[in-house]
């Protein structure tokens, strides 16, 4: 098997950047709007009085449509990733389509592994980066090939057998750029979830996903 190359991987993306630059764009405001809704709650922005239970609430809606609209991304990823063209007007029937089972299966799997990952690194960075690579397919076999929770996670450790140095600089750089550019801005936080989604597809594909 050739080798794959991060840098390849992120010249394919941003080659699939420029023809569909209105359809990820959108997304990218979507991102944008959905965390300066949350801050606006929590920072007080809104005329009512956010408090008490409120928050929780709050937090709660915003997780649930950040889990959507991330779904969305990938599903829009996928496609652009194989070849197919996605218009901004192709994007309220992908919403409307979307499985709510598939949905849940996600927030579920991403919560595991989040936790999964999150403690490796903390017990000693060398597990958390091995789960984090051999696992972190999941959502794009749950988009791609409507699998479980338990398949999404063989998937994506079938893909990575072998490649999983490969693909760990293609993750550092996604987790350091989204860190970076977060700190930034909002906005720009959203370029980097949309552009390495774009990027993680492209690994996924190349990888016979």
């Amino acid at each position: 098997m050739a080798k794959l190359s991060t840098t390849a991987i992120l010249r394919s993306a941003w080659q699939t950047v420029r023809p569909n630059t209105p359809v990820l764009a959108v997304l990218v405001a979507a991102s944008y709007l959905i965390d300066l809704a949350g801050k606006g709650a929590f920072n007080r922005v809104y005329p009512i009085e956010v408090s008490g239970w409120l928050y929780p609430l709050l937090t709660a809606i915003q997780a649930i449509l950040d889990s959507i609209l991330f779904f969305m991304i990938i599903k829009v990823a996928l496609a652009l990733a194989a070849g197919r063209k996605v218009e901004p007007k192709d994007l309220p029937e992908m919403l409307r389509n979307l499985k709510a089972k598939q949905v849940v299966q996600f927030i579920v799997t991403s919560i595991i592994y989040g936790v999964a990952v999150a403690f490796g690194l903390i017990i000693f960075i060398v597990p958390g980066l091995y789960l984090m690579t051999k696992y972190g397919f999941y959502g794009l076999a749950i988009a791609d090939k409507n699998v479980g929770i338990g398949e999404s996670f063989q998937v994506s450790q079938k893909l990575t057998a072998g490649r999983q140095m490969e693909l760990l600089p293609l993750y550092l750089l996604s987790v350091l750029t989204g860190l970076a550019l977060g700190a930034v801005s909002p906005l720009l936080s959203g370029v980097s979830l949309v552009f390495f989604y774009l990027a993680f597809a492209k690994a996924y594909r190349t990888l016979g996903g």
